[in-house]
């Protein structure tokens, strides 16, 4: 809400934090203008309010180091930045990683546990959820909007035409998502010694 209203998000390194998967969170679910230490953060402010700070003044979201080749993948020529951090499927939280000998675990602050192909699983069926809410509300929309022409039409018949449009377009979504929900999705966490994907680690 604050960046959309315009406003300017900063958020403590990772690296100066005591529990790094926190700021690690935020920097995953708003676009950071600064990120900075805690130490640091005071004279920012400061800055920011007399209108002094610039790119100097604080280490940028964005590394100044050239990234790795394959760090962000590119998708019909437009680059994806990859996520700071994991977040869990059923609370939102930050996940903590953590391994022991070869066995892998991603814990949240409240106590969700998961080995790496039960967080793998569990994405998945987030995924598919809020994908398909999407269908639904889409439909919604597509009808909510027909209703809408049919009132604008009883006042100006010309006023139903972007009511209508707007319909198709919302329709013409669903069904593509819904195409898309419905493909075969490749699942290798149900491979190997993985017997069912919705079992959890009890905490």
């Amino acid at each position: 809400e604050i960046k959309r209203r315009g406003g300017i998000a900063i958020v403590q390194d990772p690296d100066d934090a005591a529990y790094p998967e926190m700021p690690g969170s935020a920097a995953a679910h708003v676009a950071l203008d600064y990120r900075v230490a805690l130490s640091r953060m005071p004279g920012l402010l400061v800055e920011l309010v007399n209108g002094k700070a610039g790119k100097e003044a604080a280490m940028p979201n964005k590394s100044s180091q050239p990234e790795a080749e394959g760090d962000s993948p590119t998708i019909d020529g437009e680059k994806f930045d990859r996520p700071l951090a994991l977040t869990c499927p059923e609370c939102g939280g930050a996940l903590l990683k953590s391994q022991n000998g070869t066995i892998i675990k991603f814990d949240c602050h409240i106590g969700h546990s998961y080995t790496g192909e039960v967080l793998a699983s569990a994405q998945f069926d987030e995924m598919e959820r809020v994908m398909r809410a999407a269908v639904r509300i889409l439909n919604e929309r597509a009808e909510f909007c027909l209703e809408m022409a049919e009132q604008a039409r009883l006042q100006e018949p010309d006023a139903a035409g972007p009511w209508e449009a707007a319909s198709k377009q919302a329709l013409d979504r669903a069904y593509k998502l819904r195409v898309l929900v419905e493909q075969d999705w490749l699942m290798p966490e149900t491979f190997g010694a993985m017997s069912g994907r919705s079992s959890r680690i009890s905490g």
